[in-house]
Order: C-alpha cells, then structure tokens, then sequence
C-alpha cells in the first residue's frame, strides 16, 4: 500500500490477542485524550464494527461455531464490515482532523486469517489495494499500532471471564483451540517485525494504570508531531 497520501487527522489502532486488554485501554486513551485536548474531535472505535452496518456482521462474525465461516468467507466478511466502518466512520472524523482510536483493525485480520487461519499474503495485497487506491487523500494505513502482547493462555481466561457476565457470547474466536491462538500471537510478533516505525509492542501482563500510561506518552508525543 502506498503511504504517500496527504494526511489528516491522527489514526491509532489497539491490536493484540484475546484478553489483552484493548478495549479497556481504548476507553482509558480516548476519556484522556479529550479532557487533555477537548479542542480536538475524539472517536473511540471498534472492529468489526464501528457503523451500523458493520455492528450487524459483527453479530455473524465473533458468534456460532468455530467451523461456521470458510476463511476465505471470514476474511470477505471482515473487510465488508471495515470498509463500511472506513468511509462512514474513520474516514470523516479524518478529514475532520480528529483523532481516530481503533480496537483493531486490518491488522488482525492479517494475523486471525492469515497467519492463524493459512490464507496467503496475496490476499491482503490485493484487497487492501482496493481500498487504498478507492481513497484520494488518506493512506488506509493506521498512523499508529500500538500491539498489546500477553500469553494466550492467560488472555483467553481472562476474556472467557469478561464474557460470562455478559449476555451476548462474542465468543466464537476464544473457543478455538490454543495452537490457533498462539499463531496469532506469533503472526503479531511479525507485523511487529516488519512494521517497526508504524507499531509498538505493550507488555499487557501489567497494570491497567501502567500499560496506559505506556500508551498515553506515546500518543502525546505522536500528536505533538503530527500537529
């Protein structure tokens, strides 16, 4: 994908496994971010999800079996959800010049069906080239990935225990077998690898309070340069 386009707004995504803690410090940066900058459009997001039309394949995606979706289909589903989450959603706060806040985003697709479920690289190529070459003025590339690393076995108990107190059990990916999850762990450490000016890992087997404030100093100094 090209990273060349004109720029606007600020684009951070949250990745990790299951239980590493994204969601909750999506909500920790986004509160701060708009009592330290109110001036500045805040969103806090999610995927998949993110738009009405996104939130309904959600429900299709991350409920049911494990075996319910091909990975080819899976992967389709995926990023029909995003790119409605991307131009209803992202895409406009951006143009705003707001400051986007993801919980996930292409990369776990990246690593859940390409390094975890065997599809090939092409795949991504191909789509993400759709999507890059549809937009005139914003790269589709995050501006920052901030990976959330914890052992899968941990984060699956601790994102089993999150999901008995809720009624809804988005639970389809957590009852995979390990090995599958320890793929994606891995297929993280790559993207990292390959991706070392956009991505920062986190230690999530911390403290709430201390992975956040790895995260929030970070992002200030990304939002000092960026604006």
């Amino acid at each position: 994908m090209s990273e060349t386009k004109v720029s606007a707004g600020l684009f951070i995504t949250l990745e990790g496994g299951e239980g590493s803690g994204k969601s909750v410090q999506c909500a920790k940066l986004c509160d701060r971010l708009k009592q330290h900058f109110s001036e500045l459009l805040t969103v806090k997001t999610r995927e998949p999800g993110g738009s009405p039309g996104a939130e309904s394949i959600r429900q299709i995606l991350l409920t049911g079996e494990t075996d319910r979706w091909l990975p080819v289909s899976e992967l389709l589903l995926f990023y029909a959800a995003r790119y409605d989450h991307w131009k209803r959603t992202i895409l406009p706060a951006l143009e705003r010049g707001g400051v986007v806040v993801c919980d996930r985003f292409f990369d776990s697709s990246i690593v859940y069906q390409g390094y975890a479920r065997g599809l090939p690289e092409s795949f991504f190529d191909a789509i993400h080239k759709i999507f890059d070459e549809a937009e005139k003025e914003r790269c589709f590339v995050p501006d920052r990935t901030y990976i959330l690393d914890i052992d899968p076995v941990e984060g699956v108990a601790r994102s089993n225990r999150r999901i008995s107190s809720v009624e809804v059990k988005e639970d389809r990916f957590e009852r995979i077998n390990m090995e599958f999850h320890q793929k994606v762990r891995e297929g993280y450490f790559d993207i990292l690898r390959k991706n070392s000016a956009r991505c920062k890992k986190i230690d999530a087997s911390r403290s709430i309070e201390d992975i956040h404030e790895d995260i929030w100093e970070d992002a200030v100094e990304l939002l000092a340069r960026h604006h």
